[in-house]
């Protein structure tokens, strides 16, 4: 299978920059992660090759020996039916490895940094409500050794992050961490009988495994899609490269309500800031509309960043002047010990006071009339 080396990924950002962009990110002194990914609002319908490998394909720089250990990410795959090599009638005779159940929620993976230390990362970062959850949950089950050997023996693992405090469409009771899927450093993707005996050695518990779904074919599955409830839908794997996916009509909808006709101008900014707009979700919907919504992101994100970025700085001040103050205020000081080393924590509270100021549904829609074009 073929995956961008470093030197490769790096060739793509400049000859297909229309398509694919590169970030760099200090973790620490020791560390930086460069990632790649597509640019939102591009066509991704008619990659192959190199390319769909591009989709949060990750290089960890050590700074100390000068090495560059490459992360996969998720083989970029489509919808079924979404374009020609994943019509069901082109996929219907051949042979499935293994059905598992979609999760509706945060795609997550981890960074190695050695001595049983992971932290999480999704695609565009590694500041948000679900790396955050995802921290929690690994410190709180005790998976930190567990995800590192996987990592450490040329495994890449990859989770979805689910829970009341990251809904998408669908309710989760508690917060959870659900293994998907694992890659070798090759590119190839673990069986089932593979990742259980993977699990096992490194002390990962099976109760974590995303649900399997027995006994259904390509077809069962796509007649149960247009009448299955409360579930996003399925992931089918051919192979160890080759999968599609299945969203039921009924998640489909619910997701249409956000950008259909009737959806509400703060849903989508909310949507937007809290980073839960799926190109993948909006493929049913007219093209004129896809086009504003991706439109609307990009400058939102923008706008919102600006945001974050002078908060920050306000925030810097305040807190440099309350010390020279010498400001008594007990509290003040134990939010801003608590703010100063947690940046998730200070983009939040960024958040929250940006949307306080298009709290009314009018106001919304004068933000987004704001940024048109």
């Amino acid at each position: 299978m073929l995956i961008p080396s470093f030197k490769e990924a790096i060739n793509l950002t400049k000859t297909e920059n229309h398509l694919y962009r590169k970030t760099e990110l200090n973790i620490s002194k020791d560390f930086i992660l460069h990632t790649f990914d597509y640019i939102t609002g591009s066509d991704k319908k008619n990659i192959t090759g190199l390319g769909l490998e591009m989709r949060g394909l990750s290089f960890l720089e050590n700074l100390n020996d000068g090495t560059i250990k490459r992360y996969l990410s998720l083989r970029k795959f489509y919808n079924l039916n979404e374009r020609e090599d994943t019509m069901i009638d082109n996929l219907k005779e051949k042979r499935i490895t293994t059905i598992t159940k979609k999760e509706d929620g945060s795609l997550m993976s981890f960074l190695s940094l050695g001595n049983n230390v992971v932290i999480p990362k999704t695609r565009n970062g590694m500041n948000s409500v679900s790396t955050q959850l995802s921290t929690e949950w690994v410190k709180r089950n005790n998976m930190s050794s567990a995800i590192s050997k996987m990592i450490d023996n040329g495994y890449f693992p990859f989770f979805e992050i689910t829970g009341i405090e990251n809904i998408i469409v669908i309710l989760y009771p508690e917060t959870k961490l659900t293994l998907l899927q694992v890659r070798k450093d090759d590119g190839k993707y673990l069986n089932k009988k593979e990742v259980i005996e993977l699990c096992n050695k490194v002390g990962f518990p099976l109760e974590f495994l995303v649900e399997e779904i027995k006994d259904e074919t390509l077809s069962t599955l796509h007649e149960l899609s247009k009448t299955v409830k409360n579930i996003e839908g399925w992931v089918v794997m051919f192979n160890e490269t080759e999968m599609v996916k299945i969203k039921t009509q009924w998640y489909l909808d619910e997701k249409v309500k956000l950008y259909g006709d009737n959806f509400k101008w703060k849903d989508l900014l909310v949507a937007i800031l809290d980073d839960k707009i799926d190109e993948d979700d909006m493929i049913d919907l007219p093209s004129y509309k896809v086009l504003f919504i991706k439109s609307m992101k990009s400058k939102i994100t923008f706008l919102f960043d600006n945001y974050v970025e002078n908060f920050m700085k306000d925030f810097a001040e305040v807190k440099k002047n309350s010390f020279l103050n010498n400001d008594d205020s007990k509290a003040l000081r134990v939010a801003m010990k608590l703010l100063s080393i947690d940046k998730v924590l200070l983009k939040e509270l960024a958040k929250k006071e940006f949307l306080k100021s298009y709290n009314k549904e009018s106001d919304a829609r004068k933000l987004f009339m704001k940024t048109k074009d």
